[in-house]
């Protein structure tokens, strides 16, 4: 999570970049306005200084020139305003409001998302309610023509693997940068692996005498170093771009669905919950083995590899999702698998689209599972209307990057 650009941010700092049009379109900046303000009096007055000081700004400061992180607001200001009277809503504000501890931006959100999609499919929601008595409060709980379903939410980030590798392989930007900044040389080559912090010392010690000598005469040079053969090339004389890599041996998280679905089936033994709503946040949908397949052959691969981490527990069923990508445009497919589960990809922003499995685990499961697969079946729609409820401009307009002559 980014630190703000912004000294010491506050929502009146914040504000002072819609005082201009964005993308093109003052619509589009008094749209970002709004935002603020329904944020403003959700989290309260303080909350973007203490977010700061966290860490935890998810992007509020870039929603001027950014259009995810504008969508991110965008849909959390919506669904504020559309579960505020939700009963136990108080809870999952204050946890936004307070707790910036990792992944509990993303629960929330997630608790958010489902609670609202519900409400326009006619469900009666409520947040962290108790079904079972003596039992622990549920996440979401949905209540529709005498049937109940309780659910708990579950938002599985990086692993701690994969988090390592990101930090260590940015790491070496500063050899880099160090290069380009104090010699005037661009770095190449390939890498055997991520260098450690005494390898990373060890090249630069390495590459340094070496750059000089490159920015004297400007002649570039090849350099054995830690098991590579790096280049070394003045900056003003490179054509092109100057490559330089290292594998990212990132894991693709299948290993990691029983570790966080075994702990939920425990709780919810507690609790009555009966379906879980889990978000694969990390590499699940990007490294797969099957994520250039066909839509059918994904769908087939994540109900394997649910059936098999969800063997022996005791939920009626599992909705698994990509959570929302930066995709651009996609064409909407439903695939129903021989499990009785069902897979939608969807568009859910004009940028965005999500991926989504519902798969029963019994026959209580099965005869619930259209209710669920409802749910994501076009939350576009729930946007749409949103926009429209709270008087904020259409997509096109806000998306459209200029204002009508």
């Amino acid at each position: 999570m980014e630190q703000s650009s912004l000294h010491s941010p506050s929502w009146a700092s914040i504000r002072r970049a819609f005082t201009r049009p964005t993308f093109g379109s003052q619509q589009r900046s008094d749209a970002c306005l709004q935002v603020i303000d329904i944020l403003e009096r959700r989290l309260g007055t303080s909350w973007p200084e203490s977010a700061a000081r966290a860490r935890s700004l998810n992007g509020l400061t870039y929603m001027a020139n950014s259009n995810p992180d504008f969508l991110e607001h965008l849909l959390l200001a919506l669904r504020l305003e559309e579960t505020w009277e939700l009963s136990g809503r108080r809870s999952v504000v204050n946890s936004l409001r307070t707790d910036f501890g990792p992944g509990r931006w993303q629960h929330v959100c997630t608790q958010l998302e489902l609670a609202s999609l519900a409400i326009l499919m006619g469900w009666h929601v409520s947040f962290e309610q108790p079904v079972a008595e003596g039992g622990p409060p549920l996440d979401v709980v949905l209540r529709r023509d005498g049937i109940l379903i309780p659910i708990e939410v579950k938002s599985v980030l990086s692993s701690d693997h994969d988090d390592e590798v990101h930090q260590e392989s940015s790491a070496f930007n500063s050899v880099y940068y160090e290069l380009l900044t104090t010699y005037d040389v661009l770095m190449g080559g390939t890498l055997p692996g991520i260098p450690s912090e005494v390898g990373r010392a060890q090249i630069l010690e390495a590459l340094r005498p070496v750059a000089a000598l490159v920015q004297r005469d400007h002649q570039a040079r090849n350099v054995d170093v830690g098991g590579a053969r790096l280049t070394l090339t003045w900056a003003a004389d490179a054509q092109g771009a100057v490559e330089l890599s290292m594998p990212m041996p990132l894991q693709d998280d299948a290993y990691r669905m029983p570790q966080k679905i075994r702990p939920k089936d425990m709780q919810a033994t507690k609790s009555g919950a009966r379906w879980l709503r889990l978000d694969m946040l990390g590499n699940y949908f990007y490294l797969s083995r099957w994520v250039y397949q066909p839509f059918a052959l994904q769908v087939n691969a994540i109900v394997g590899d649910l059936l098999r981490a969800a063997e022996g527990t005791t939920f009626d069923g599992i909705v698994i999702s990509s959570g929302r990508r930066v995709t651009g445009r996609c064409n909407p497919e439903t695939v129903t698998h021989s499990s009785d589960a069902t897979g939608l990809l969807r568009q859910v922003t004009p940028l965005e689209s999500r991926s989504t499995v519902v798969l029963p685990l019994t026959e209580v499961g099965e005869k619930e599972t259209p209710a669920l697969v409802a749910l994501y079946d076009d939350e576009m729609r729930w946007l749409i209307a949103s926009l429209e409820r709270y008087e904020l401009p259409t997509l096109d307009v806000i998306m459209g990057g200029g204002d009508p002559p």
